[in-house]
């Protein structure tokens, strides 16, 4: 935080926690299930089997998120099924059967979903209302190691703006630089030669930071991102 880095949802999810319970505000994480294409490791689009994502709710009555990478910028009211445009973007909850939330965003000209989850109870089994950032370090730690986690095979750097995403990637595509603006999305080769001074310019990693980078893994994994 010191160094203005971010981080994966369980550390920037995690940190809010203990920021909004230290404002005083009732604060409960949330596993949520991603949709994922091709693009993200799966061939045929659909909702990952098990929660690989962790948001928040407070209060009981929004959804909170600084840790996906991507829009919601701003809280979402659970308690509302109409459109909610937070800075260009307008957001949904579908409510399925089975007590299950579906969020969808809209992308050019239409619906897509984005997250699901299920309502929290203490009678869950896997996980509970007072749930700590201790009590997820089990599953951090499983998506954190797992062979098939893109998180462990490949070097992303994301950064979030009010306005755009922008994300380096270096796959078997090469390195790559992404920036995303509502439903526009252009992508710049960088050298690997370049890519040091890349992280440099645009997330203001230093140089003395990634003088032994090695992407020698990275570039044998699927261009996911």
């Amino acid at each position: 935080m010191k160094r203005g880095r971010g981080g994966d949802c369980f550390q920037s999810n995690c940190a809010f926690w203990y920021l909004l319970r230290d404002l005083g505000y009732e604060v409960q994480f949330l596993p949520c299930r991603v949709f994922a294409g091709p693009q993200r490791g799966r061939r045929k689009p659909g909702f990952r089997a098990a929660p690989s994502h962790f948001a928040l709710i407070v209060n009981d009555n929004f959804f909170v998120d600084v840790g996906m990478g991507e829009p919601p910028l701003a809280p979402i009211d659970l308690r509302s099924q109409e459109v909610q445009s937070i800075r260009g973007v307008d957001y949904r909850l579908v409510l399925l059967e089975k007590e299950r939330t579906q969020l969808e965003w809209f992308r050019r000209g239409e619906w897509r979903p984005r997250l699901q989850w299920d309502q929290i109870t203490n009678k869950t089994t896997r996980w509970r209302r007072d749930d700590s950032p201790t009590d997820l370090e089990p599953d951090r730690d499983f998506i954190m190691k797992a062979e098939k986690s893109p998180l462990t095979s490949k070097l992303i750097v994301s950064r979030l703006t009010s306005v755009d995403k922008l994300t380096i990637s270096v796959s078997t595509q090469g390195a790559r630089l992404k920036r995303t603006r509502h439903d526009e999305e252009t992508t710049t080769p960088i050298p690997i030669a370049d890519l040091r001074s890349a992280l440099q310019l645009h997330f203001g990693i230093p140089l003395t930071e990634t003088h032994d980078l090695d992407v020698s893994k990275s570039l044998q994994a699927p261009p996911l991102w």
